[in-house]
């Protein structure tokens, strides 16, 4: 009896061992079936995944190219119009009327300009009171290349003087030149007190021998005082 129920004992140990086996071979399998599957389909996953992305730089390859193909064309130059043939008119040849000459007037002549010989000066003699001075003061004034003199009588106009000289010297230099010169002759003459102004300068030089006064000027000062037309014969007399 108890060989027997150890030989059941061993028949279900058995049984149940192998049933455990076949429990976990089958497990493995179920879980190896799910892994295999996701296997198999995960590249049939990735390929669908890359179909798109391929199809996407396909497009972009596609409007590259046709981006390139427009620059091309845009930088042709475009063709040229032909010029249109404009119609020219041929002129019509007009008959000018031929120009009057106008007869040509001789040039005047002009006359031959005429060789001015320079007269010698005359010098009338002065008359008057102190005309032995007023004369020799003329010739010395002429000896030494004054312009314009003139000689004023004084007498009964003036209690200053007898007589008044006016004369005129090129420039400063020529002014003084003549004043001391002048000065010169009347020493000279033995003529004492004289006063004289104005040297320096040479604009206008006055030498005052008491009965005769001479005025020495440069020609834009005598110009400026005009004392010829201050002493002449319609100027006022003094009033004693």
């Amino acid at each position: 009896m108890k060989a027997k129920k150890a030989a059941k004992k061993a028949v279900k140990k058995t049984a149940k061992t192998a049933v455990k086996k076949a429990a976990k071979k089958a497990s493995k399998k179920a879980a190896k079936a799910p892994v295999k599957k996701a296997a198999k389909a995960a590249p049939a996953k990735k390929a669908k995944k890359a179909a798109p992305k391929k199809a996407a730089k396909a497009a972009v390859k596609k409007a590259a190219v046709k981006k390139a193909a427009a620059k091309k064309v845009a930088k042709r130059p475009a063709a040229k119009a032909a010029p249109k043939k404009v119609a020219v008119k041929k002129p019509v040849a007009k008959k000018l009327a031929p120009k009057k000459v106008a007869a040509k007037k001789p040039a005047p002549r002009k006359p031959a300009p005429l060789k001015l010989v320079p007269a010698a000066p005359v010098r009338v003699p002065y008359r008057g009171a102190a005309a032995d001075l007023v004369n020799a003061i003329l010739t010395t004034l002429e000896d030494a290349k004054a312009e314009n003199t003139v000689a004023i009588n004084l007498e009964g106009r003036s209690t200053m003087a007898d007589a008044m000289v006016v004369t005129t010297g090129r420039v400063n230099r020529h002014v003084a030149a003549i004043a001391d010169q002048l000065l010169a002759k009347l020493k000279d003459r033995g003529t004492k007190n004289i006063r004289v102004e104005g040297l320096e300068a040479g604009d206008w030089c006055l030498v005052d021998t008491g009965d005769v006064i001479v005025h020495i000027f440069r020609p834009e000062v005598r110009a400026f005082y005009n004392l010829e037309k201050l002493w002449s014969l319609d100027a006022p007399k003094e009033h004693h």
